[in-house]
């Protein structure tokens, strides 16, 4: 259960299959009815492997509620596997699923603009699946977001946000690459790359300051893919 509802296992009567339905208490969210469908409208047009698969979306309780059906993703959350702490190989297999999802939205003009470990889950497989849109938005391809007041670019969450964004100055879908290097290195050091006791002082050593080495004990690969992906 989240701030704004909560996602529920539900069987259908017509084909016996179970679902995830996203039930949105659309006040409690503080946004618009009209932005909630386009989230479902936006999920509905990414069929990917590595991106929760979309059925339908729909009101009830006279609008009070929207509700968004997808696949049921029943394998945990990424979040999870990060604090548990994951192999080098599984670290590696998540992150390059992650990518595929994002290299197909940005494929179609879209940015996630929320990479984060909650916002990736696994199937019974263990397959990583890009999950949570609704922050997303499609750009044509020479357009960069803005963070100025209005703009609507200073969105997510902090800890994985890009210098460009931290600082306040325009981003495009590299701002997405850089949260996924946040998230690889996550697993790995079993810490966050940046730590501040105040938003100022985490936003500066976003901003300033290089994330601390990672253990010998992850090969030069690893290492180097993690210094790729946090380049913006």
């Amino acid at each position: 259960e989240g701030a704004f509802g909560c996602t529920h296992r539900m069987k259908s009567k017509a084909d016996r299959q179970v679902y995830a339905v996203k039930m949105i208490k659309v006040r409690r969210a503080g946004v618009p009815l009209e932005s909630l469908k386009q989230e479902a409208e936006r999920l509905a047009t990414l069929h990917h492997d590595n991106i929760v698969r979309y059925f339908t979306a729909c009101t009830f309780k006279k609008g009070k509620v929207f509700a968004i059906v997808t696949e049921l993703l029943d394998g945990g959350s990424l979040l999870e596997r990060v604090r548990a702490g994951a192999s080098e190989a599984d670290a590696a297999r998540w992150v390059g699923e992650v990518a595929s999802a994002l290299a197909h939205m940005h494929g179609l003009k879209m940015q996630h603009r929320d990479v984060k470990p909650d916002n990736v889950l696994l199937d019974s497989g263990g397959r990583a699946k890009l999950i949570d849109v609704g922050l997303a938005c499609t750009l044509d391809s020479k357009s960069r977001v803005s963070t100025k007041a209005g703009g609507g670019g200073l969105v997510g969450t902090l800890l994985y946000m890009s210098p460009e964004k931290g600082g306040g100055r325009s981003y495009d879908s590299k701002d997405d690459v850089w949260a996924l290097g946040c998230i690889l290195y996550e697993m790995c050091a079993l810490q966050q790359a940046w730590n501040g006791s105040n938003l100022l002082g985490l936003v500066y050593k976003i901003v300033q300051e290089k994330y601390p080495p990672l253990s010998d004990h992850y090969s030069d690969d690893l290492k180097q893919l993690v210094d790729r992906k946090s380049v913006v």
